[in-house]
C-alpha cells in the first residue's frame, strides 16, 4: 500500500443513480473526496496523506466505516 491511497474494490453493485458518487468523510463529517465511482474491478482514490483513523465511505445514501491504522501509510520512517 501507498501513504494516501485507499483502494475500493468494487462487486457487483448496481447504483440507482446515472453517476455514482463515492465520498470519504474523516471521523469529524469532513469531506476528503469525493469522486465518481467506477462501481467494477479496483478503484484506487488518492486522500490526503494524513487521513487516519476512522473513514467513511458513502454511495447512494449507503455508507460504512473503516478505520485506518495510524502507523500504515503515514510516510513515516521507524
Amino acid at each position: 500500500a501507498a501513504p494516501g491511497l485507499l483502494f475500493v474494490n468494487w462487486h457487483d453493485n448496481p447504483s440507482s443513480s446515472a453517476n455514482p458518487t463515492l465520498m470519504i468523510r474523516n471521523a469529524s463529517g469532513d469531506l476528503l473526496k469525493q469522486v465518481p465511482a467506477e462501481l467494477k474491478g479496483m478503484q484506487q482514490v488518492r486522500l490526503p496523506m494524513r487521513a487516519q483513523g476512522k473513514l467513511t465511505l458513502s454511495l447512494d445514501g449507503d455508507s460504512d466505516s473503516y478505520r485506518m491504522p495510524d502507523s500504515v501509510g503515514s510516510g513515516r520512517q521507524r
